[in-house]
């Protein structure tokens, strides 16, 4: 209705589900093995950014914390524990564009 801006929606979602918040523009460096983990058809598919793989673990931006269905796929298709932040919807949609397309330069690409 416009009556909360959406990361403010955002965050209080997720202080409501005791998760972290990830502002996307205040971080906009994303992890390439996080990348490289899940293909750009699913992360748009979905809405889910993933930002960093370490240890087994794949932090994924997300909108919807209770989307577990969701999670769960993620799990089974990245063999690994994932982790959600939650960021705005179109806040993920862009970095997802972003990430995704910086991705396929190589890394001494200026």
């Amino acid at each position: 209705l416009g009556i909360v801006a959406e990361h403010e929606f955002a965050e209080f979602i997720a202080g409501y589900f005791n998760m972290p918040y990830m502002s996307l523009e205040e971080h906009p460096n994303v992890d390439k093995r996080a990348l490289d983990t899940l293909p750009e058809h699913l992360a748009k598919k979905f809405n889910v950014l993933p930002v960093r793989r370490q240890n087994g673990t794949l932090t994924v931006a997300v909108s919807d914390p209770m989307e577990l269905e969701t999670l769960e796929g993620l799990e089974t298709y990245t063999h690994c524990k994932i982790k959600a932040v939650v960021s705005p919807a179109d806040k993920i949609k862009f970095a997802i564009i972003v990430a995704y397309q910086l991705n396929k330069f190589p890394d001494n690409a200026v």
